[in-house]
């Protein structure tokens, strides 16, 4: 989890990093244009009210003026006075200033000596005042101004951006911690993880996390009591291969060897259908989603009727299918093919000689239910649910089995999705088992 906060941290500073880079620097043109701007308007409204002051108060008021020689006075800094009569004669010019064309009145830009000039002029009564600033110099105290109040804004970019992150790391704390806990977790603890102090954002995940970790708890749980079960099972079966095997051995006369030998053959073929129900329902339990295919449910119960067909005929039972309808099915063969026979198979153990079991393949609405009928003696109410439980057997049946063959069929119809329930008939002596399907 340590790379994937890292990688959440990269993704959140890294584009609110640009994002605010960019507005800061968005913002700072904006502000260093507006300042320059104010900066000009106030240097133009300087230049009208000096012309105003100079047309007024006579040129007394604009002189005395340095001499243009002074090495102690900074000409570059002064405002120029230039002053026309009414016969358009230079009557009064600044010593520092150029010599330049009578201008239009109001606001205009000229060339005069090299340098740019920034000029206002309005008549007065006879006579025409203009007053000229060199544009360098008015662009160099904008300029000042404006990076003055543009500083402020640069300098706030990188506090920004450190507060931004401050707060994105404090927010990340709680995944940290819960990193820190789950490397430390073994590999057998699979209690649910803490959502407490967690974003809403990532409670979604760590709730389907702590999901997936219920069902997996369920899922060892499952394994661990299979396999001391299936220990268990073994044990005897294995013991009394033994014993037999020994007996076989101290058998003296070929009389006394054939019983033995055919007893032992029998317990062999025991232990074998009990080890293939063992596997077949490891097989189940490991079963991927990726190996379901397109399938026909009615053709994979045909599939099982016909594998048992001998069994019933062995045993006079009447087998067949009383309705049939093709039902296509995405499904896995073998987990199918599992189901359908186990559940025949427990009703022909449990059909007397000469009885009747009945499969039916039929739609209903939007499913698909699959219903085997026999004519045995049922099961007690109280144990219904019981006989799915792995290694589970009434006691006082009489039928021989290993107790896994209804706990194979319930996986079966799990990993489908689907529905079993075993019913005792009404109608007669029996039980139903329906497995219904959604398609």
């Amino acid at each position: 989890m340590l790379p994937l906060q890292a990688s959440l941290r990269r993704r959140i500073l890294i584009p609110v990093a640009g994002l605010l880079v960019t507005a800061g620097l968005a913002s700072a043109a904006v502000a260093f244009y507006l300042a320059r701007s104010e900066a000009n308007e106030l240097l133009d409204y300087q230049l009208k009210q000096l012309t105003r002051v100079v047309a007024t108060g006579g040129l007394a008021v604009a002189a005395p003026t340095p001499p243009p020689n002074d090495p102690e006075v900074d000409t570059e800094d002064d405002f120029v006075v230039f002053v026309w009569d009414e016969h358009g004669r230079l009557i009064h010019r600044t010593p520092v200033a150029p010599e330049i064309e009578r201008p239009a009145s109001g606001y205009t830009s000229l060339s005069a000596n090299g340098e740019r000039w920034r000029v206002f002029s309005e008549r007065m009564g006879t006579r025409q005042v203009a007053v000229a600033q060199r544009l360098d110099l008015r662009t160099e105290v904008a300029s000042a101004g404006a990076l003055q109040a543009l500083l402020p804004v640069l300098a706030l970019i990188p506090l920004l951006g450190a507060l931004i992150g401050w707060i994105v790391l404090r927010s990340l704390k709680p995944l940290r911690a819960l990193s820190a806990e789950v490397e430390q977790r073994a590999a057998t603890d699979l209690r649910p993880l803490p959502e407490q102090d967690l974003p809403e954002e990532v409670r979604p995940l760590l709730h389907a996390m702590n999901g997936l970790l219920a069902r997996l708890d369920v899922a060892m749980t499952r394994q661990k009591r299979f396999v001391a079960d299936a220990a268990h099972e073994l044990r005897t079966p294995l013991g009394a291969l033994q014993i037999q095997a020994e007996m076989l051995d101290g058998a003296a006369e070929a009389s006394e060897r054939g019983p033995r030998a055919r007893a032992l053959r029998a317990g062999i073929a025991r232990l074998s259908g009990l080890v293939s129900q063992l596997l077949a329902m490891a097989r189940l339990d490991a079963a991927p989603a990726s190996q379901a295919v397109e399938l026909d449910l009615l053709e994979t119960v045909k599939a099982a009727i016909a594998e048992l067909y001998p069994l019933a005929e062995a045993r006079s039972i009447n087998l067949g299918l009383t309705e049939s309808e093709t039902v296509p099915l995405h499904g896995h063969p073998a987990g199918l093919r599992a189901l359908f026979t186990n559940l025949i198979d427990n009703a022909l153990r449990y059909t007397p000689e000469g009885g009747q079991v009945d499969v039916s393949v039929r739609r209903v609405n939007r499913s698909a239910v699959v219903t085997i009928t026999d004519s045995g003696p049922g099961i007690s109410e109280e144990h219904l649910e019981r006989v799915f439980d792995r290694f589970f057997r009434v006691d006082g049946s009489g039928v021989s089995g290993h107790g896994l063959g209804l706990a194979i069929a319930r996986a079966a119809a799990e990993q489908h999705h689907a529905h079993i329930e075993l019913q005792n008939r009404r109608d007669a002596f029996g039980l139903r088992a329906s497995v219904t399907f959604t398609i």
